[in-house]
């Protein structure tokens, strides 16, 4: 989708906003699992489904830690089991955001 999009929300829950939005792109679904929204597109190369369905052994989210930092993480987290000669990184992510409550995962899928 690289064009802006208007969708009224009013009213709808979240199921029929969800597909108000995906309808503007062509070929995207979401369905939800786990408790998870997962928004997919069938015209998404075959790789790059597989990076979504990468299972993380542990993923680890600190007490205040923010959604940038654990997203952030989380990239990082796959990008190592995906290539585990990948030791880790060092940096500083900016800008403000939330803070997200601590969890302790294991074994579960991007």
């Amino acid at each position: 989708m690289d064009q802006p999009i208007v969708v009224s929300l009013a009213g709808k829950s979240v199921r029929q906003a969800l597909d108000s939005i995906l309808r503007n792109g062509r070929g995207y679904r979401w369905q939800l699992r786990n408790g998870i929204v997962e928004i997919t597109n069938s015209r998404a190369s075959r790789n790059a489904e597989a990076l979504l369905n990468k299972e993380i052994p542990v993923f680890e989210i600190a007490e205040g830690e923010t959604i940038k930092l654990a997203s952030e993480m989380l990239w990082w987290n796959l990008q190592i089991a995906l290539d585990p000669s990948v030791k880790g990184f060092a940096g500083h992510v900016m800008g403000p955001s939330s803070t997200i409550r601590p969890a302790k995962l294991r074994n579960r899928t991007v």
